[in-house]
């Protein structure tokens, strides 16, 4: 596969999860491909889809924008937009984290691997303690990311 054919697909597992296309979603995944993130790690397309889909439940606004796309190889980064309201619980291995009703908005980036034109995995990095601050859970946002300006000492 080419560049052009591997950014095509990632954008369509983004596309696939913000209309919530769980048929499309899961005929880009395998029972090999592994998807990673900062709070879980699934292996085959059960896995993907119940953690997809329980992303999808917390937040069922969720819509996830790409903002730069790059393919290199057999790899694809894309840096995201992310935004959505905490409507329903989040599973973690501590128990479900009830809905705060807040929304969210945050950068995250993923990292898409191939092997012969078929995804084998796919890692997904954000801000773990800056999505809990915006959702009340944990420490303030710092301003920065609340408001959109610069770091310390910017107006």
């Amino acid at each position: 596969m080419g560049d052009k054919e591997l950014l095509e697909v990632a954008r369509q597992i983004e596309e696939a999860f913000n209309a919530a296309d769980w048929d499309a979603y899961s005929a880009l995944v395998s029972n090999d491909t592994v998807f990673e993130t900062p709070t879980a790690r699934s292996q085959g397309r059960d896995e993907i889809l119940r953690y997809v889909r329980g992303v999808k439940a917390a937040f069922p606004d969720m819509k996830v924008t790409v903002t730069k796309a790059l393919a290199c190889d057999d790899t694809v980064v894309e840096e995201l937009s992310v935004e959505g309201t905490h409507l329903g619980p989040i599973q973690t291995p501590r128990g479900p984290i009830p809905a705060t009703n807040r929304s969210i908005k945050l950068k995250t980036v993923m990292l898409f691997e191939f092997t012969n034109g078929k995804l084998v995995a796919y890692r997904e990095y954000f801000d773990r303690a800056g999505l809990m601050a915006q959702l009340g859970i944990g420490a303030p946002a710092p301003a920065s990311a609340v408001t959109g300006r610069g770091g310390p000492g910017t107006p």
